[in-house]
């Protein structure tokens, strides 16, 4: 089964939302505290949520912990909880949407959702987020299947014709909201997308323009195959045996390319990090009267616009040009295709 939270990933890929790792980082640690800390703030006579908050807290660093306190301050400020308002909800809906008990044998995805409530003719949920790219690499509301799959199991659960879908991105204090009929073309649309991502073979690859974001690249196979295979790094490789490019090459051919360079990349910089952090521990790697290691390099001054800003020097710097733009750059990835 794969879990509301993995739709997103699922969509184009079911191997990135099968993968199962034990391994975890601090932005998820963190990500995991500001939610806890979000439902206890909310309801502070509930053991269960204080306990999970205090876990949470306690795997996080004292400047992440600030962090939080920052992020929570910003929520609170602006906004109370509707009336009837519910927290870490569990949720789970079958094949053909219909909310069912988690475990169920009929279920289609099983998740816990962060808060949901009642509002008018439509079941509201939101998802708190507080990665430092959410506002770039989360899903709006009515894109995004993880919300799709709450709001429509609350929606069926409260006899709710519409599903009212929301994102709180908690480092810039921003709300995102759409509603949706659940009857509608775009209410349908998203429901099928959904089904079919939840449905998805967890054990199949599928390379793409997602691969260039996907946390499981350097655990796949299929993203590293041109990499390590040195027939199919030939075969990746081919257009480039052409000299310059003249002609027109075949998208998938060219797709290919891409991500086997993106892949060298990934494996390039992860190699770096092992070697320095084996460095870091055991010293220097000696070879033939030769060391690889760190060394010291002198550093360079610096200007801190927002320090200047803060000083009230910023408009005097620029007017005697110790501040400048630079022109214009160039930056080759992956964007929406503009029509």
């Amino acid at each position: 089964m794969i879990r509301p939270s993995r739709l997103p990933a699922a969509e184009h890929c079911g191997l990135a939302a099968g993968h199962e790792s034990n391994s975890t980082n601090a932005a998820a640690l963190l990500g995991d505290a500001f939610h806890a800390a979000v439902a206890s703030h909310y309801n502070p006579t509930n053991k269960e949520f204080r306990a999970e908050h205090d876990i949470a807290m306690g795997r996080v660093s004292p400047a992440e912990r600030d962090e939080i306190a920052e992020m929570l301050g910003r929520l609170t400020a602006q906004w109370e909880p509707p009336p009837g308002a519910e927290f870490e909800i569990p949720i789970a809906i079958d094949r053909a949407g219909i909310s069912v008990e988690t475990g169920d044998a009929r279920l289609l995805t099983e998740g816990t959702a962060d808060c949901g409530w009642s509002d008018g003719d439509a079941a509201a949920v939101v998802d708190w987020k507080s990665g430092a790219r959410a506002e770039w690499n989360v899903p709006i509301p009515r894109e995004n299947l993880q919300l799709a799959a709450y709001g429509l199991g609350l929606a069926d659960r409260w006899s709710k014709p519409k599903m009212k879908l929301g994102l709180y991105l908690a480092r810039e204090g921003k709300w995102l909201w759409d509603t949706l009929h659940l009857d509608s073309g775009e209410g349908t649309a998203l429901w099928e997308r959904t089904r079919a991502a939840a449905l998805r073979d967890p054990t199949e690859a599928v390379i793409g323009p997602h691969c260039n974001e996907c946390y499981v690249r350097l655990k796949c196979p299929a993203h590293l195959l041109p990499v390590i295979d040195i027939g199919e790094r030939e075969n990746v490789m081919a257009p480039m045996t052409l000299g310059e490019p003249d002609g027109l090459v075949e998208t998938q051919k060219l797709l290919r390319l891409i991500n086997a360079c993106k892949a060298m990349e990934d494996l390039a910089d992860a190699g770096r990090d092992w070697l320095k952090a084996y460095v870091r521990k055991n010293g220097s790697i000696v070879v033939d009267g030769q060391q690889w290691g760190p060394i010291e390099v002198k550093g360079r001054e610096s200007t801190s616009v927002k320090a200047l800003k803060e000083a009230g020097l910023y408009d005097r710097a620029c007017a005697v040009g110790a501040v400048r733009m630079s022109p214009p750059t160039q930056q080759h990835r992956w964007t929406k295709a503009r029509p």
